[in-house]
């Protein structure tokens, strides 16, 4: 369990999150008992009214509420919230807390709602008089506003269900930092989630499937666990949400699936695919082949849907998926082929931008508007769609620059079911590694758009994927602190962040959480690392990177047999010869990250400068070049660790160098093979060298045996006869497109290369 301070109340105070746009604080406090009444304007409207309750309710004590004609009547032990037209900004508030009186302002509803999570905040962590042991609010004065109008969270409960009480229970954590926009995942391969009276077999069939996938979707053989699952929500059920999301001033954005994803109304409503059937929900993880079929009768069946879904979700947004839509069965299928010859479409690209434009003028009928992955910018953009970018920021500014709306949420920094830490101990994710430090980094706006073309990104949102997610505890695990970083990211101004400051803010939240009965990643306390070497050293060195508390690093090492444990004076550490070692910071409050052991093993290439000529995906690219000659294995779990390099369907080619002649005999490389998570071994691997300023030359082409187990591997060269040289290069030939029938078929093959020992 952390450890945490005892702060003073100054520093508690300024716990807030987002951080205000600007705060200040004065010299003296209230107490709650100062406070009697809530005062409210005598035309005010029930919201109002309800507002006013939750205020009143915050001070655990039976609070008054009052009408008044002028202010100035309750100037005293009053909490006086105020609706001002000269206040621009739709979600902007002014909160002033001082001698007997706090002062709420804002141009609209929301402002005052805001408000008051800044107000609760305070009170959260509210210090105590000494004498009297009550709780001492701090006068302030808050002028706050946020940088983007969409701020969201997402939740997938299609792959795992969620009961009502904690989609409550989400929404009102999102409340507290923040957001306004909830991105409902209701339906997909695995199944559907809401009742649509029309159609009863999708609940009754399409919301179960016979089993679910134990472990890794990579594994291999996967392993079922032979237990029917499923479960969905009532249309009465949905409008109680909807009114409890509206209290919360947060718009929820259903998502039903389409044209792809569709396996789990495919089961109940088989004529509306490409052959019929019979089809089956979905029991593991991945994108499948059978989708809607493109004729009018499944335009119709989706509209029908899509009628209901308007009437239960007011708001203006309905998110139609469009995203991963394999196009094989529609190219076997005969009403999908004498569609487009019926409409002049060329390409299956334009017959899915047909699918969705068919839905966009429906939807824009009843006055809703489409939002879809960023895939439905193939085959061209619909009038009024706007632009979800996940895989990457680049589908987003293609939308802006075609004057579309773009909501930024790329897997770089948005996806929350990454792994949030590389340490063993993190619980099975589907992969990735998005730290709290990236999230709270995440900028959504381009910086190659030009000004008028900025405008058009309206902010951005963290994705929440549940295959790896069964409970409503690891949701949250995984969802926050990350969420709070993006909070910040999205309503802070940039000139107003501060990672090192975020952080210790952030600490006070964890004990909030606790009382809930929820413990968060701690990952922010972890060391992470980069090694360096040098032309000019025959030493490699670790340089880590302290978390932004004040504390120490520890390690023990191992040198021939003896441990050592000791405080690291500095952030460095030498590697002169092959060691063992573990690190771990204390913060000062003596709270302990993560343990994080270092293997060294000590070869030639350590003291080599390393250049490529393709930089790996800034995914698996996360320190520098010399981390593949470093002497540290990559990890057997591909995701625990910056030791992986990963190439997105490109050659790893490497040339190394090396000031004195070097004799090499022997070469391995790390690598890894999972098909299932679209990463393949290379085709081939080709050593060069080269004498002087003579080019490179092969010296031996090592052929994959296309028949191996899948999961780590270690790839071995014994050269024919050594080479002395300065110059060394490898390349590592991609496997290149995905074949016919496996995950990801069409796409180009992950490559991923560890640690290349040279001896």
């Amino acid at each position: 369990m952390p450890i945490f301070l005892s702060f003073t109340n100054a520093q508690v105070s300024e716990a807030i999150i987002p951080q205000p746009k600007s705060i200040s604080y004065g010299h003296g406090y209230i107490a709650p008992s100062d406070i009697r009444y809530v005062s409210i304007q005598e035309d005010a409207g029930e919201s109002i009214k309800k507002l006013a309750e939750m205020y009143a309710s915050v001070f655990g004590n039976k609070l008054e509420i009052k009408s008044h004609s002028n202010p100035k009547t309750f100037q005293d032990a009053t909490i006086i919230l105020a609706i001002k037209a000269d206040i621009y900004h739709p979600e902007a508030y002014q909160l002033r807390i001082s001698k007997g009186s706090i002062s709420v302002t804002a141009s609209q509803e929301v402002g005052l709602f805001y408000a008051l999570q800044s107000l609760t905040q305070l009170i959260d962590f509210a210090g105590k008089n000494e004498s009297t042991s009550e709780l001492k609010i701090p006068y302030v004065v808050i002028d706050d506003e946020p940088e983007f109008a969409y701020r969201g969270m997402h939740l997938d409960v299609s792959r795992h269900f969620f009961p009502v009480q904690f989609i409550k229970e989400y929404i009102d954590y999102m409340a507290r930092y923040k957001f306004n926009n909830f991105h409902w995942h209701l339906t997909d391969d695995q199944g559907w989630r809401i009742e649509i009276k029309k159609y009863p077999l999708l609940t009754q069939v399409g919301s179960k499937r016979k089993e679910t996938l134990i472990g890794s979707y990579a594994d291999m053989p996967q392993r079922y666990d032979g237990k029917e699952y499923g479960s969905y929500y009532s249309q009465d059920q949905i409008r109680d949400i909807v009114r409890y999301a509206q209290s919360k001033y947060i718009e929820i954005i259903p998502e039903i699936e389409m044209p792809g994803h569709s396996l789990a109304a495919l089961a109940a409503y088989p004529e509306f695919g490409c052959t019929g059937g019979p089809y089956e929900v979905a029991t593991s993880w991945g994108v499948f082949d059978n989708v809607f079929c493109s004729k009018d009768s499944t335009l119709g069946f989706v509209k029908d849907i899509l009628s209901e879904v308007s009437d239960l979700f007011p708001g203006k947004y309905i998110h139609i998926g469009g995203d991963e839509c394999p196009k094989t069965a529609w190219k076997a299928c005969t009403a999908c082929n004498d569609n487009m010859r019926k409409k002049g479409i060329k390409t299956y690209e334009e017959l899915q931008s047909y699918f969705i434009s068919q839905i966009d003028l429906f939807l824009s009928k009843k006055n809703k508007k489409i939002i879809g992955w960023d895939e439905i910018l193939d085959g061209g953009l619909s009038p009024q769609s706007t632009v979800m970018s996940w895989r990457g920021m680049e589908g987003g500014a293609a939308a802006a620059r075609q004057k579309h709306e773009a909501i930024m949420t790329p897997t770089s920094h948005c996806y929350f079911d990454y792994y949030q830490s590389p340490a063993k101990s993190e619980p099975l994710a589907i992969g990735g590694l998005t730290t709290l430090q990236k999230v709270y980094n995440f900028e959504p706006i381009p910086e190659q758009l030009k000004p008028e073309e900025k405008r058009y990104i309206l902010g951005g949102q963290a994705n929440l994927w549940t295959e790896y997610i069964e409970t409503g505890e690891k949701a949250i695990y995984m969802a926050y602190p990350r969420a709070m970083a993006l909070s910040e990211a999205l309503w802070t101004p940039k000139s107003q962040k501060s990672y090192s400051d975020f952080v210790s803010r952030m600490r006070f939240h964890y004990q909030w959480f606790a009382n809930r009965s929820y413990k968060l990643s701690t990952a922010y306390l972890d060391l992470s690392y980069r090694t360096r070497s040098s032309l000019a050293d025959t030493n490699c060195w670790v340089i880590f990177e302290k978390p932004p508390l004040a504390g120490k690093i520890l390690a023990e090492a191992r040198y021939a047999g003896d441990y050592n444990q000791y405080y690291l004076t500095k952030d460095s550490f030498k590697l002169k010869e092959s060691t063992t070692f573990k690190t771990w910071y204390q913060a000062e409050d003596n709270t302990l990250g993560k343990p994080l052991e270092i293997r060294f093993l000590k070869h030639l290439g350590c003291t080599a400068e390393v250049q490529m000529s393709e930089k790996p995906s800034p995914k698996y690219f996360l320190t520098n070049e010399s981390s593949l000659i470093n002497g540290i294995d990559a990890p057997e779990n591909k995701y625990s660790g910056q030791e992986w390099m990963g190439w997105d369907g490109k050659d790893a080619d490497l040339t190394f160098a090396w000031n004195t002649i070097q004799k090499i005999s022997s070469i391995k490389i790390q690598n890894y093979h999972l098909p299932g998570a679209w990463i393949h071994q290379p085709q081939k691997i080709t050593v060069f060298s080269k004498q002087g300023s003579d080019s490179f030359k092969p010296v031996k082409t090592v052929e994959m045996n296309k028949e191996i187990s899948t999961g780590y591997k270690q790839i071995s060269i014994d050269l024919d006869q050594p080479i002395e040289t300065k110059d060394l290069r490898i390349l590592i030939s991609n496997h290149g497109k995905i074949e016919s029938g496996q995950a990801g078929e069409g796409h180009g093959a992950w490559l991923f290369v560890g640690e290349i020992r040279i001896d």
